[in-house]
């Protein structure tokens, strides 16, 4: 026998050794062929026992699996193709889970082309949408840098799939130059589009009021619009609107006019420039207006936020976030005429003295969540701010649940925050601080660009927090810096603020 070499027989060999050769080369043949089969058997049999065995999770009905595939998708509804997420990861895990995957319309409902690789966009989109067959749809089609760090831009092409979906999408955002977004023209309609979300980062390119107003006039179902700028002529073509952000300055007047005449209105933000023309200005008094989100433009020599919120009364506000140069005085007056009961706030507390910030966090014992700008210039009254914080623990905000706070770099204390955190997380019932973020901005007069970052101890705080339950991040630059550092998804910011 030879199984791992076959001999060469000479070609001079007599018949006899040539003969009895052949006679060995048969019986090995032969007994090699046994061999095989009862490998063969083995491999059947243990097939037979693996195709026997049941895992709990592939016995459950498929509706069940289909439910919790999709629990598996990011809460803003933006789907990204990556093949470490729903849904391409569900169909990799095994062929069941594959076929209940690409049954499940609603995993493919919605797509987020910023992160599709330039080159497959648009045959994978289409396939993508393919599979939600009757499902109403969610597209973000974004001009940004993609994971491999690839620019991308959309083109024409990516845009022709806007028209052939169009009847099913209740969800369109394009973060796209306006010069790509004229090539649809003229403009689809949107029978059953609900949520609308046009944002152009290029100031010198603006859509004219007429393309605002032919899309308006195309989508009559929307319920949600964010635009860069609002023509007053497009505010008669949003009366159906719950929620309104403009991006851009828009007058106080439009402002109080939009409020006015759009009384479905329950979440409304924008930026203000110039002053009231109070002769013709009257009170506005809103009972459906829930979140209410007012920025001033950075150059105003003055304040006119407050002047602004002197006209509104808003009994059923519950999200408030104020952006600019407010008073203490004018805010407390706001809500004393308003008699509104706040859970979720966000203030710039760069005008206010010390003495001011508690009384103002004094005027909020209703909140469960807090967003806080800290003054740029006053070290010793931010420290002083989170020394309050703690000290006043649980009696100051006795429901606060989420807190972020917002600073210059070398302008935070982590002793006195690791301080307010542990005070904070001591707490029982409601009072428990879930959820901290610290978003600092650069610091022009720091040369030293890492010596801003927890050192060993702070860190080892801050690490004994996290693994007590609080959810606890470092954000500077879109990016979060502690606990690791990883690229901020931008889509994840979605909603009010």
């Amino acid at each position: 026998m030879f199984p791992f070499g076959i001999p060469t027989i000479p070609a001079d060999a007599s018949t006899a050794v040539q003969r009895a050769f052949l006679v060995e080369i048969a019986n090995t043949i032969s007994q090699f062929r046994n061999y095989l089969e009862q490998l063969g058997d083995i491999q059947r049999n243990a097939e037979a026992i693996l195709a026997a065995v049941t895992y709990p999770v592939l016995t459950l009905p498929n509706e069940i699996t289909s439910r919790i595939f999709t629990a598996c998708l990011p809460s803003h509804g933006r789907v990204r193709s990556s093949p470490h997420a729903a849904p391409l990861l569900l169909a990799q895990i095994c062929r069941h889970w594959r076929e209940v995957a690409l049954s499940t319309c609603e995993l493919w409902s919605s797509a987020d082309l910023g992160t599709f690789r330039e080159d497959q966009a648009s045959c994978l989109l289409e396939t993508w949408f393919i599979r939600a067959k009757c499902s109403p749809l969610s597209l973000t089609l974004r001009d940004r840098w993609v994971w491999d760090t690839r620019d991308f831009r959309p083109k024409k092409e990516d845009l022709r799939l806007i028209p052939i979906f169009s009847s099913s999408l209740q969800r369109l955002e394009l973060h796209i130059p306006n010069e790509l977004l004229r090539q649809l023209q003229p403009f689809p309609r949107f029978p059953n589009l609900q949520r609308l979300r046009l944002f152009d980062s290029h100031r010198s390119d603006e859509m004219s009021p007429m393309d605002i107003l032919d899309i308006l006039a195309k989508a009559p179902c929307l319920v949600e619009l964010h635009l860069s700028r609002l023509p007053v002529e497009a505010v008669s073509f949003m009366a159906s609107l719950t929620s309104l952000e403009i991006t851009r300055a828009t007058d106080v007047t439009t402002f109080l006019h939009t409020l006015t005449v759009l009384p479905l209105l329950a979440h409304f933000g924008c930026r203000l420039q110039g002053t009231i023309e109070e002769a013709a200005t009257q009170p506005i008094t809103s009972l459906l207006l829930r979140s209410l989100a007012l920025e001033s433009e950075y150059d105003l020599p003055e304040d006119n936020i407050i002047p602004t919120l002197t006209f509104l009364t808003l009994p059923n506000l519950n999200r408030l976030k104020l952006e600019g140069k407010s008073t203490l005085e004018g805010v407390l007056s706001f809500l004393s005429r308003s008699s509104c009961t706040l859970d979720n706030v966000h203030l710039n507390l760069g005008n206010y003295s010390s003495e001011e910030r508690v009384s103002c966090l004094v005027a909020f014992p209703t909140l469960s969540t807090l967003h806080v700008t800290l003054p740029h210039d006053d070290k010793e009254g931010n420290d002083h701010f989170l020394d309050i914080l703690t000290s006043t623990t649980p009696t100051l905000m006795p429901q606060l649940q989420t807190l972020s706070i917002f600073a210059v770099e070398q302008r935070i204390n982590y002793f006195l925050l690791i301080q307010m955190l542990r005070s904070r997380r001591a707490l029982e019932g409601p009072a428990v601080l879930h959820t901290f973020r610290l978003e600092l901005e650069e610091d022009p007069e720091c040369s030293d660009a890492i010596s801003w970052l927890p050192g060993p101890l702070e860190g080892e705080a801050f690490e004994r927090l996290i693994m007590d339950g609080l959810k606890f991040k470092i954000e500077w630059a879109n990016s979060t810096l502690w606990p690791e550092t990883t690229i901020v998804d931008a889509c994840e910011t979605f909603s009010y603020w």
